[in-house]
């Protein structure tokens, strides 16, 4: 194999012709570069295309030179200080450095004419070319489209496209959505969520949103089960359909550490199979799923300043006590897995099955994501309904406590009215008797009154007042429909 069919060899994967219009397409960039008129009609040979290089290149080549031509010929941009190299067969800036790609290309240039390569060149030209090309921030990058085997999709009009390097993607998911039936996945949801339609609808519009890769979606997902019953399946698909690599599984733990938010920078999704039962940085959590700037600590790096895109998905199996706060409710979505699958109720070739469909539930999944778009105005929270909302605000009444189960359940407000403090005190000793519920001390006046201004703070956003006319009331505060007035 000659000097020029290994240059050819190093460089075709980030030539936008590939390998059978290398020697044309190195040309006519030349040519442009030089101002002459392209010959379509010409087949160039080795000699002929050597010629041109050696135009810009020279007979003895120089840092700069063999920046002209890298430039010329290749499609580089700068991301944080990282040169990357289009590779046009997979649609995606990958890192020039990695692998020697760029050493390679590098090497086998100054091959050509007979020009030994040295450390220090190489340096240097890396060096320039960091300086040279177009400027990116981890930021900018896979904001406009979500790149798959064979082509992409456009997340402003949702139409899948060809690959492009003005797309500054830098990761991918190997999988190719195609039209077509999904009858072992259908299967799968039906029989896991025992055809709860809220819930399978629901879990339609979250592998969605997955693909949403430009924007943070307010919204995380606790998925929990006392285990086998579906959970692992689906986490599984949700991270096949955005590949392995672009999903971070750092554990809370990890996450809570000094670097623990480094290895997420760029990721699309953080997907947890078990847990734990234990959060205790739910302000980081919250911050990363309504798309905060945040400051991440690198290992022996400077810190960053970044945006965190990716969607959470957390699975538990025994349910950590949430932060009490109606801005973490808001965001959370419980997922309750019913049902377990064990011995023969278990499909041992479930996730082979779901492997065949691959293609055409991510097809499937961009077209609810159209559905979201073009209903609800991209409003996850619309699509939350029946028993998915009625679990999740069970979840969290019950770590609020009684006295927010009782005001969110037996109460409501309404201006202008009011209602008698001994008679709140006493509907909320029935919901007790009527729930079961324990009353956490709270079924006192002296403690029941501070409680009950809390809890009414948090649920209405606002405090409560009080009037007196022989009794004392609580204005703005009537019972639900069914409360018998005591």
């Amino acid at each position: 194999m000659t000097e020029f069919d290994e240059l050819k060899r190093a460089m075709s994967p980030y030539v936008d012709s590939g390998v059978d219009g290398f020697n044309a397409c190195i040309i006519a960039h030349i040519q442009q570069h030089l101002g002459e008129s392209t010959d379509s009609a010409q087949l160039p040979d080795e000699g002929h295309v050597v010629n041109y290089i050696q135009k810009v290149v020279g007979k003895k080549p120089t840092h700069e030179t063999m920046v002209d031509f890298l430039v010329i010929a290749l499609t580089l941009c700068n991301i944080n200080d990282n040169l990357h190299i289009y590779e046009w067969s997979e649609g995606v800036f990958v890192d020039a450095e990695d692998g020697y790609r760029l050493r390679k290309i590098i090497v086998r240039v100054l091959g050509v004419f007979d020009t030994p390569w040295s450390h220090n060149f190489e340096q240097e030209t890396v060096r320039l070319l960091k300086r040279k090309v177009a400027q990116y921030k981890d930021t900018d990058v896979n904001k406009q489209v979500v790149v798959f085997s064979d082509q992409a999709l456009d997340l402003k009009s949702l139409k899948l496209v060809p690959f492009d390097p003005k797309y500054l993607s830098t990761r991918k998911s190997d999988v190719s959505p195609k039209q077509g039936i999904t009858p072992n996945f259908d299967r799968f949801l039906k029989t896991t969520f025992n055809g709860d339609q809220d819930k399978i609808k629901f879990v339609w519009y979250w592998l969605a949103v997955q693909l949403q890769v430009d924007r943070a979606v307010n919204k995380l997902v606790f998925m929990h089960s006392s285990g086998a019953s579906g959970k692992s399946t689906l986490i599984h698909v949700i991270t096949r359909l955005l590949g392995s690599s672009n999903v971070s599984h750092n554990s809370l733990n990890h996450f809570n550490g000094e670097f623990g938010k480094e290895n997420m920078i760029g990721r699309f999704a953080w997907i947890l199979e078990e847990s734990g039962d234990n959060i205790s940085d739910f302000a980081g959590i919250k911050n990363i799923v309504e798309g905060n700037e945040m400051s991440v600590n690198r290992k022996n790096k400077i810190m960053v300043q970044t945006t965190f895109t990716l969607k959470v998905t957390l699975s538990f199996n025994k349910l950590p006590i949430p932060e009490n706060t109606i801005g973490f409710s808001r965001r959370v979505v419980l997922l309750n897995f019913p049902n377990t699958f064990v011995g023969k109720s278990a499909d041992k070739d479930l996730n082979g099955k779901l492997e065949s469909e691959k293609d055409q539930i991510v097809f499937r999944a961009i077209e609810y994501l159209r559905e979201l778009k073009s209903k609800y105005n991209y409003d996850l929270s619309q699509v939350i309904t029946g028993s998915l909302q009625r679990e999740t605000d069970e979840y969290f009444d019950k770590a609020r406590g009684p006295v927010y189960m009782f005001l969110r359940q037996k109460c409501q407000r309404k201006s202008s009215s009011r209602t008698p403090k001994t008679e709140i005190l006493n509907a909320f000793l029935d919901f007790l008797d009527e729930t079961d519920e324990d009353s956490k001390g709270f079924n006192k006046p002296k403690s029941f009154w501070p409680e009950f201004k809390k809890q009414f703070r948090n649920l209405y956003g606002r405090d409560c007042s009080f009037s007196k006319s022989n009794i004392e009331y609580v204005n703005d505060l009537i019972f639900s429909k069914g409360v018998k007035k005591i």
